[in-house]
């Protein structure tokens, strides 16, 4: 049922899911799940954004609002909405949290906003693991053939496996060169990591 909705996505569509997730806020699963599947619009309304925007400034429901600022990354790639990528950058300059720096990259890279990369591409020297992984992973969308570089770099020699592996999993969806994928083959071959080097 849901499926069917977010593939229709027309005005009623998305007015329908709406009204369910509205009648089933305060139960985590059901909400949850129709939120997931409403990030999954290609082109939500303003209706559907303004509820994004809603659940992500509710301090109190902050695991909905975190669906929600997920979709709102995936709407500014699908909807080429600027304002959002600004306003989860602006934020990612702030934080200081660790937990919530990660999360913000997460979004931005959901975003696959050129105009973020800058501040996205400085999270890929954090001293904490995870943040440099999240980092790489956000750059997957990032069309910036030098971006190669730098995620190449953090598979090849992050001392970390989990940065290793997500900067690898990150480049899957980048176009490479010849000698992009020469880097990456001589990994395959020599990571004494094996699980890296799947």
């Amino acid at each position: 049922f849901l499926a069917a909705l977010v593939q229709v996505g027309h005005a009623q569509a998305q007015a329908a899911l709406r009204e369910a997730f509205n009648a089933r806020m305060n139960e985590w699963n059901e909400a949850s799940s129709i939120l997931i599947a409403m990030a999954q619009m290609q082109h939500p309304d303003d209706e559907t954004l303004r509820l994004f925007e809603k659940l992500c400034d509710d301090k109190k429901q902050p695991r909905l609002g975190g669906i929600a600022s997920l979709a709102l990354g995936v709407a500014a790639k699908n909807l080429g909405q600027p304002n959002i990528v600004t306003r989860f950058e602006s934020e990612l300059k702030t934080i200081q949290d660790t937990r919530e720096i990660r999360h913000l990259l997460l979004v931005l890279g959901n975003a696959g906003s050129q105009k973020a990369a800058e501040t996205v591409l400085q999270f890929t020297q954090h001293i904490d693991p995870l943040v440099r992984a999240n980092a790489a992973l956000a750059l997957r969308f990032n069309t910036d053939v030098q971006t190669n570089d730098v995620m190449l770099k953090m598979a090849t020699d992050d001392a970390n496996e989990a940065v290793r592996r997500e900067a690898l999993h990150a480049l899957a969806y980048r176009t490479l060169f010849p000698k992009d994928l020469q880097t990456i083959a001589g990994l395959a071959g020599g990571d004494v990591d094996f699980s890296v080097a799947q």
